[in-house]
């Protein structure tokens, strides 16, 4: 991934996820498309939806990372504001 995109882009909010360390251990270097499947088949689709991660299987793929960041960032936006909607009644 260093490879193709800048440190800023991969450590930008879009691409951050609350994991464990024995789930990052896991992952390792591995592409999203390769583990994403892996997560949805142990915890279920909430697993990646309930962080706002984009279902999209072509978002998954190394050579997308900027639309699913794009697409990320969409998804945290509606999150928030469903979020800011619901304490003000």
């Amino acid at each position: 991934m260093k490879a193709e995109y800048g440190q800023q882009e991969i450590n930008e909010i879009a691409n951050f996820a609350f994991i464990s360390g024995r789930t990052n251990r896991k992952i390792s270097n591995r592409a999203p498309r390769d583990y994403f499947p892996e997560i949805v088949k142990d915890r279920g689709p909430e697993a990646l939806s309930s962080q706002c991660v984009p279902t999209e299987s072509e978002l998954h793929e190394l050579l997308n990372f900027r639309q699913f960041l794009t697409r990320r960032r969409e998804l945290l936006a509606e999150a928030v504001n469903r979020f800011i909607q619901a304490a003000h009644g």
